[in-house]
C-alpha cells in the first residue's frame, strides 16, 4: 500500500465553509482562533437552522404552542445530541461518550443546573443518544440492580426528575 495521507473534510475559515483538504496539516496550517470562532459560530447557525424549525414544528401546548398531537419530542433530541458529542470532542480533543458527558455536565448545568448531576447527565446520554442513534428508541439503563427507563410529560415539573415511585416489579425508578 501506498503511504498516502488521508483527505479531511473540514471547515475552512477562508470561505466559511467545509471543504476536502488533501491532508490533515493543511487543515491544520489554515487554521487559528478566529478561524476556530469563526468555525464555532458556523456550527451554532447550523444547530439554530435545524433546531428552530423542528421545535416549532412540535411545540406543545404547555410551551404555548399548537401543538396538541403529542409528538415529534425524539426528533429534537435527534438534532442536539449529536451537536453535544461533537462539542465534547472538541472541547476534549478525543471522541467518546464520556467526554460528551463531561460537556453536558461542565456547560450545560450552567444554563440548567440539573445538569449538574454527572450521573444524570449520563443517563440523559446512554438513553437518549444512544437509544435514538442506534435504534430510534430510548434505551432503559440500569445502575446497582435498579432499572431506569423514560417517561414522556407535558408537565413542565417533571422534566428531567426522578421518579421514585416503583413502576416495572417494584424495581425501577423513571426519569421524565
Amino acid at each position: 500500500m501506498h503511504n498516502i495521507p488521508d483527505p479531511v473534510w473540514a471547515y475552512d475559515p477562508r470561505i466559511n465553509d467545509f471543504r476536502l483538504f488533501p491532508t490533515v496539516q493543511e487543515w491544520k496550517d489554515c487554521i487559528d482562533v478566529s478561524g476556530a470562532i469563526s468555525y464555532l459560530k458556523h456550527l451554532q447557525k447550523s444547530l439554530e437552522d435545524d433546531f428552530y424549525p423542528a421545535y416549532e414544528g412540535y411545540r406543545p401546548a404547555w410551551g404555548g404552542g399548537p401543538n396538541k398531537r403529542g409528538g415529534g419530542f425524539f426528533a429534537l433530541l435527534q438534532i442536539i445530541l449529536p451537536y453535544i458529542t461533537f462539542l465534547g470532542t472538541l472541547s476534549s480533543g478525543r471522541e467518546s461518550s464520556e467526554t460528551a458527558i463531561d460537556y453536558m455536565n461542565k456547560y450545560l448545568s450552567k444554563i440548567n443546573p440539573t445538569f449538574g448531576d454527572r450521573d444524570l447527565c449520563q443517563f440523559i446520554y446512554v438513553v437518549y443518544r444512544h437509544g435514538l442513534a442506534h435504534t430510534i428508541m430510548p434505551k432503559t439503563a440500569s445502575k446497582n440492580g435498579k432499572v431506569f427507563g423514560w417517561n414522556i410529560t407535558f408537565d413542565v415539573s417533571q422534566h428531567l426528575t426522578v421518579d421514585k415511585t416503583p413502576r416495572i416489579n417494584g424495581k425501577s425508578d423513571l426519569v421524565s
